[in-house]
């Protein structure tokens, strides 16, 4: 494929992001002034990724001849730290405006927490979910592949997307993409998994 323009790379932030990375490009490209930022994007297909952006000029005769830059997807680590401010109670606005549905359960399956996006996006509550199974909301065909899934996750292997059909409440399959990330330890020696 070719190399997107800047414009095009621009335009793949999140709305909300784009005034941010537009006015730090520009102020390397100015001034040779670096960033780091850590900001939302939509990939290709559509979904929601938190990215770090970091970028750093090279000046000649005080002019920027050329602007580097490195990204990376760091979702998995975003929703980690989201999870934990959302233990202390700080992030509960963000995570009500995050358009993906956050939620961790037990090895075993049993939904811990769910975020109030999974009445948008799949027809329940809250509620209706807490300390529920989630095998029952996963197509019979998918349930192997989610449990290979957690358990990789449980074992450190690394974060991969998985693809599943969820039930909604209407009675309809859904296809959901998650990636997963294991917590540390809880107080009580408890580990749980953040999708």
């Amino acid at each position: 494929g070719t190399m997107p323009t800047l414009e095009e790379a621009i335009q793949s932030y999140h709305p909300d992001a784009r005034p941010i990375i537009s006015a730090a490009v520009q102020q390397a490209l100015d001034h040779g002034t670096p960033y780091d930022l850590e900001l939302q994007f939509i990939s290709a297909s559509g979904r929601l990724l938190w990215v770090r952006s970091l970028g750093r000029a090279t000046r000649v005769d005080g002019k920027t001849v050329r602007l580097y830059g490195t990204f990376q997807d760091i979702t998995d680590r975003k929703l980690v730290e989201l999870a934990r401010l959302e233990e202390e109670g700080l992030s509960r606005t963000f995570i009500e405006h995050f358009n993906d549905i956050v939620f961790t359960v037990t090895p075993d399956g049993e939904i811990r927490y769910i975020g109030p996006n999974t009445e948008r996006h799949m027809g329940y509550t809250p509620k209706d979910l807490l300390g529920a199974q989630f095998t029952p909301l996963v197509h019979p065909d998918d349930i192997p592949a989610c449990f290979e899934h957690m358990l990789s996750v449980l074992q450190g292997e690394g974060s991969r997307e998985l693809e599943c059909r969820v039930l909604h409440k209407n009675g309809q399959y859904r296809w959901f993409a998650t990636t997963g990330a294991r917590l540390p330890p809880d107080a009580n020696g408890e580990v749980l998994l953040l999708g």
